[in-house]
C-alpha cells in the first residue's frame, strides 16, 4: 500500500483521547465510557469554509474547524448503536476537539482518512 507523503507540510503527534459506549453498573445506573489515549500520526490543517463544512450541521459550520489527514491509522467518528463508540477528540493549541465526520480513502493507493474535527465549547461535557 501506498500512502501520501503531504510533503507540503508536517506531520505531528496526535494523542486521540478514544472513548466507548456509556456502560452501566449492573443496577441500571450509567457509568462513563472508559477513555484510552491512541497516538497517531496526523497532517493538520485549516478549513476552508466551502465543501468541508457543508457536510455538517448548519449550526455548525461557523464554528472553529480543523481537517485531519492520517496515512492509515484510523480515526474514529461517533457510532450509535450496539457496539458503537463516541467520536474521537484530541486537544489541539489548548483547545479541545472532536471529530466529526470520517472519509476513508481506502482505494489500494494512497490510503489516508481525512477527518473533519470541530472545536468543543468549554461548557460541554458530552
Amino acid at each position: 500500500m501506498l500512502y501520501p507523503t503531504f510533503s507540503m507540510t508536517n506531520f505531528v503527534k496526535l494523542d486521540l483521547i478514544r472513548r466507548g459506549q456509556p456502560g452501566d453498573d449492573g443496577f441500571g445506573r450509567p457509568t462513563p465510557p472508559v477513555e484510552t489515549v491512541v497516538t497517531i500520526t496526523a497532517n493538520v490543517q485549516p478549513i476552508e469554509k466551502s465543501t468541508d463544512t457543508r457536510i455538517l450541521p448548519e449550526a455548525d459550520r461557523s464554528k472553529a474547524c480543523f481537517k485531519v489527514y492520517s496515512r492509515g491509522e484510523e480515526i474514529r467518528q461517533l457510532k450509535e448503536g450496539p457496539g458503537g463508540w463516541s467520536a474521537d477528540r484530541f486537544m489541539w493549541e489548548g483547545e479541545l476537539y472532536e471529530v466529526m465526520k470520517v472519509i476513508n480513502y481506502s482505494m489500494g493507493i494512497l490510503n489516508h482518512y481525512k477527518a473533519i474535527c470541530m472545536r468543543v465549547e468549554r461548557n460541554s461535557t458530552a
